[in-house]
């Protein structure tokens, strides 16, 4: 909004995103378009990307192969919250300088989890959330690259953070933002190396205990500690509802209260049944081989009982 809308609230160019997006960047988006903000959504496909073409042809004014003027902000995701998939961000952002359009990234699902820095990624704003990366709950950051066009604050009253957002800083939330980020940097390396074989050790015992389960999102540009899953014949409700020594979601647990199945894997493609019948499974610093096969063995036999007699393995 920052970007998009004048001091005097109104629109000055367009938006792109995606339809996968976190419901941060979908309900301000459309917010922005009841505005008048005119607002493109990229299409995502099977394993949750978008395509660099599209993308260009969204930038691109079709009668004079020219940068579209009145773009002014592309506002895509670094690692999808819900099935994982990574973003090319280079490739993203080399775009928009090419076409001299502001890039955004929201990053929340990313830092402390791969390298990301805004520099290298090119991005010229990057936000981000602390508790992503077992900080305190409550704080964040939005990374502006020296130079990027000026946001108008959302927030007045002090011109606090350079004119950026007034409000009197919670020190105590960005001490302890930064620490968790120092913690997060110096274990990156060794930590996510040991929750991808632990993520992949968890997809295959699944595969091999439930031959047909479905694996969502992209297996290799992804982020090492997400695995999310969709369950052919079993009901939605039923399998959370039977679910009762593990803590899973079927989706973003931001939307937690929303009943409709995921807008990312509907997005990509997936049937209403499988959408509702998915699970995403998070591992972290804490998780161990026995819990994850703990979490395999349980999930199965969840699995095979509400099939029933259906046949099914």
């Amino acid at each position: 909004k920052g970007t998009l809308l004048s001091r005097r609230g109104d629109p000055t160019g367009r938006l792109v995103t995606s339809t996968a997006e976190h419901r941060a960047t979908l309900d301000p988006a459309r917010s922005l378009s009841r505005r008048s903000v005119p607002v493109t959504f990229l299409p995502v496909d099977p394993l949750g990307r978008i395509s660099l073409t599209e993308l260009d042809s969204a930038l691109t004014d079709v009668l004079t192969s020219a940068p579209a003027s009145d773009t002014r902000l592309v506002s895509l995701l670094a690692a999808n919250n819900e099935v994982g998939t990574l973003a090319p961000l280079a490739e993203i952002a080399d775009l928009c300088r090419r076409r001299g359009v502001p890039f955004h990234t929201d990053a929340c699902a990313a830092v402390g989890h791969i390298h990301c820095a805004a520099p290298a990624f090119g991005a010229d704003l990057l936000s981000l959330s602390a508790h992503k990366f077992y900080g305190p709950q409550g704080i964040g950051a939005l990374i502006v690259r020296d130079g990027a066009r000026p946001l108008v604050p959302q927030i007045e009253g002090g011109g606090h953070e350079q004119h950026l957002r007034s409000g009197t800083l919670p020190v105590a939330l960005i001490v302890g933002m930064g620490a968790a980020a120092a913690i997060a940097q110096s274990e990156l390396p060794s930590e996510q190396t040991r929750l991808a074989t632990l993520r992949d050790h968890l997809w295959a015992r699944l595969h091999t205990l439930v031959p047909d389960l479905i694996r969502n999102g992209d297996p290799v540009h992804t982020l090492a500690g997400t695995l999310n899953i969709s369950v052919p014949d079993v009901d939605g409700d039923r399998l959370l509802a039977a679910i009762t020594d593990l803590a899973v979601s079927s989706g973003a647990a931001c939307s937690s209260r929303d009943p409709e199945p995921s807008h990312v894997l509907r997005a990509m493609g997936l049937s209403e049944q499988l959408a509702k019948a998915s699970l995403r499974l998070s591992l972290g610093r804490f998780t161990t081989l026995g819990e994850v096969d703990f979490a395999a063995n349980s999930l199965a036999q969840t699995i095979r009982q509400l099939r029933g007699n259906h046949g099914r393995p």
